[in-house]
């Protein structure tokens, strides 16, 4: 799939209304604006950062869910893409409080649903069981955008999934090992005004 349709699809799935009025080139300059942002705190060591939205504790969940979701094999995953630190940043700078709280809220129940399957969190389940984990909640969301796309939209994994994709799509790593689309072209606008 190529970069420009990635991001299409990632602008039509996505949980930020303000992205649907934006070009796809803006949409990734736009990600990548949030990942210079989030870049101060890549580069730190876990007991030095400060994080903006999330807790140590849930960053280093959604970081695990993160590379879950997309895992490093070849080619760059989600935490060599600082897909934590641009998550962070979106959900503190870029979403409503409520909508921040969706997610934050979510982030519990997914820890009782790694208890029940046996794990101390959702960290210390065994790899197989949290993408098991992950897949049942895909499912749910999916399950949930047939009858009420909307609600889909605002479900917490649904949005924590975007964000990972997303993140991952608008990142260096993501564009320049993956996608092959590294550095990003120029905007191009082909009915620009011309002055005379």
């Amino acid at each position: 799939m190529e970069r420009r349709d990635l991001l299409q699809l990632v602008m039509s799935t996505g949980a930020l209304a303000a992205l649907h009025q934006l070009s796809v080139d803006d949409v990734a300059a736009f990600g990548e604006h949030v990942h210079r942002a989030a870049a101060t705190i890549a580069n730190t060591t876990d007991r030095q950062r400060i994080w903006s939205a999330l807790t140590a504790a849930q960053a280093r969940t959604v970081q695990v869910m993160a590379e879950d979701i997309i895992p490093r094999t070849s080619t760059p995953g989600a935490t060599d893409a600082n897909v934590t630190g641009f998550i962070d940043r979106m959900l503190a700078e870029w979403y409503a409080p409520t909508e921040r709280d969706v997610v934050l809220k979510g982030l519990p129940m997914l820890e009782t649903r790694a208890a029940a399957l046996g794990g101390a969190s959702y960290v210390a389940l065994p790899a197989a069981r949290r993408v098991e984990l992950l897949e049942a909640l895909d499912a749910e969301v999916t399950a949930l955008r047939r009858t009420n796309g909307a609600a889909a939209n605002a479900h917490w994994f649904s949005t924590l999934k975007y964000l990972t994709v997303f993140g991952y799509c608008t990142s260096e790593a993501g564009m320049s090992k993956h996608l092959d689309a590294w550095p990003l072209t120029g905007r191009y606008d082909g009915n620009a005004p011309v002055r005379s």
